[in-house]
């Protein structure tokens, strides 16, 4: 398998155009964890962690790159977030192995979350 060039030629499998990944970039880290896990589903990818974090850092490189390395993405942020939205929020199910998968109250985080990207 050839890898890419350099980390321009990576782009995110789940965010469509720059409008849409636009509108992403507004969310808080634990919306646009919310929103990849749904999104992927939507799609039938699973992802793993390690993609999870790629997603996030491809669709906001400021917010999720290594201070002072913007092109290397940070995984601490979303592997925080993503294991306090399994825990004590009760927002994700799923493990590494399995994949993450949104509960019923995230469902509709997600749900308003679609909607409000798709009419700005």
């Amino acid at each position: 398998m050839n890898a890419p060039k350099s980390n321009r030629d990576l782009k995110p499998k789940i965010a469509g155009g720059s409008k849409e990944i636009n509108e992403l970039k507004k969310l808080s880290t634990e919306k646009l964890i919310i929103w990849v896990v749904g999104r992927a589903r939507e799609l039938g990818i699973k992802l793993s962690l390690e993609e999870l974090v790629l997603e996030c850092w491809l669709i906001n490189p400021d917010k999720h790159s290594l201070r002072g390395y913007p092109q290397f993405p940070d995984s601490r942020t979303v592997l925080k977030r993503a294991g306090e939205m399994r825990g004590k929020k009760g927002l994700l199910t799923g493990s590494e192995i399995s994949g993450y998968m949104l509960t019923e109250l995230s469902r509709r985080q997600y749900a308003d979350l679609v909607s409000l990207i798709a009419h700005n």
